[in-house]
């Protein structure tokens, strides 16, 4: 999974990747030492997540799929 920032988001935000340790999800945190778009806040994450179903002639059918539990972890 690939991401894509303009670098003039990036002149202005600190973006970093977070790993889960799972091919199908991706996540950026987004940080300032300002807050972010009119908001109280001074970071946020942005969660990709995608199912994937392969099946060709040579394998049989693979199901990739994530739990939505580790989708939307809980928050305190």
């Amino acid at each position: 999974m690939a991401a894509y920032v303009h670098v003039s988001f990036l002149s202005n935000y600190t973006v970093l990747p977070r790993f889960k340790g799972v091919d199908d999800v991706l996540s950026l945190n987004i940080s300032s030492n300002e807050p972010l778009f009119g908001t109280a806040f001074y970071s946020f994450r942005i969660i990709n997540a995608y199912s994937n179903t392969v099946t060709t002639e040579s394998t049989p059918s693979h199901q990739k799929f994530f739990s939505p539990t580790l989708g939307f972890p809980s928050l305190s």
